[in-house]
């Protein structure tokens, strides 16, 4: 049986579009809004389906994965801690996230660790090279 690898919920941020792949090597491709293809573009939450076959000679194998498309709540910051600002080490830390509203809308915390690292490294980078 085929296996569709799209999570139960798929976060989009208002005013985005964002496209699901239901991935590559399938036979044949319909989604419940009617599109055939291995991608669909998708701008505002909704439920959705996907279903993809494998065809094998006289032998069709189908699978269907049902998912929801829901708005991701806004990130806050709750402190920002600056450490050191002399001119041999300029470094700011963003020190604690709420992330409740990312795992509701199907971020795990490992992606909030990860944005926050990016963005320490990107606010680190920037003050260096002043």
């Amino acid at each position: 049986m085929p296996i569709i690898a799209i999570q139960d919920i798929v976060p989009i941020c208002e005013n985005k579009t964002i496209t699901i792949d239901a991935g590559a090597g399938f036979d044949d491709y319909l989604w419940s809004n009617g599109a055939t293809t291995q991608t669909i573009s998708v701008a505002n939450p909704d439920n959705f389906s996907v279903t993809v076959t494998n065809d094998y000679d006289t032998i069709s194998c189908s699978s269907t994965k049902s998912f929801v498309v829901k708005n991701s709540n806004k990130a806050t910051i709750n402190t920002i801690e600056t450490k050191d600002w002399t001119d041999n080490e300029d470094e700011i830390t963003l020190a604690e996230y709420i992330i409740d509203s990312f795992s509701e809308s199907g971020l795990m915390e490992q992606d909030v660790e990860d944005l926050a690292e990016d963005f320490s490294f990107k606010l680190n980078k920037s003050v260096k090279n002043k």
